[in-house]
């Protein structure tokens, strides 16, 4: 939680404490988290758990998203680390909080996609927006460099809250399969996983 080894004072503060079930573990922990020294130690939890420094990496062509530039996948990660710090922090932040809270910061290289912000917020509709998996940075990471991609957002959320790893692929079964003519990107991905051997896991990543 300090990223560093444990001091003097936190090895007599445990002893003191000896604990024995998880529930004084925890105490200890929300003893730690009060602690200035796990303020630089939050936002790298987040940067582990959702990826975020891979952003950094990503592209976007310009004619199909004119709003990219170099400063944006910063700007996401940002957002991220400022909203996830917040409920952090935060005496009523709870992980449903995360998942479902509708108001978020928008850094002003995010300012296009959130026409309604007022002084630097947002207040999203949280029937479509809400939470850390529908940020931009979060989409950005789940999608291609020019359509979205369900399988891999659905496979974000499996492993990275779920914690649950669906099996490979078979050996023999085509992961890219044509798009037909007038099809969306759901329909092509529903007509493709919806039966077979792919109809299982699927059903868990990325369900009608």
């Amino acid at each position: 939680l300090w990223g560093v080894p444990a001091d003097a004072s936190l090895l007599r503060f445990i002893n003191a404490r000896a604990p024995k079930t998880n529930v004084d573990v925890g105490d200890i922990a929300d003893a730690m988290l009060i602690d200035a020294r796990a303020e630089t130690v939050v936002p790298r939890f987040y940067d582990r758990w959702l990826r975020l420094p891979t952003l950094m990496g990503v592209s976007r062509e310009p004619t199909r998203f004119p709003f990219w530039n170099a400063s944006v996948p910063q700007a996401m990660r940002d957002q991220v680390l400022a909203f996830a710090g917040d409920l952090t922090w935060s005496k009523t932040g709870t992980f449903a909080n995360l998942l479902r809270t509708n108001i978020v910061p928008v850094p002003p290289a995010l300012a296009p996609l959130y026409p309604q912000a007022v002084g630097g917020t947002a207040e999203l509709d949280g029937r479509f927006h809400a939470g850390l998996l529908t940020m931009p940075a979060r989409m950005t990471l789940g999608a291609h460099s020019r359509d979205h991609a369900p399988t891999i957002r659905g496979m974000q959320v499996l492993e990275q809250v779920v914690c649950f790893t669906p099996p490979p692929p078979p050996p023999n079964v085509d992961v890219t399969p044509d798009i037909m003519p007038g099809e969306t990107v759901r329909e092509t991905l529903s007509r493709a996983t919806s039966q077979g051997t792919c109809a299982a896991c699927h059903r868990l990543i990325d369900p009608p």
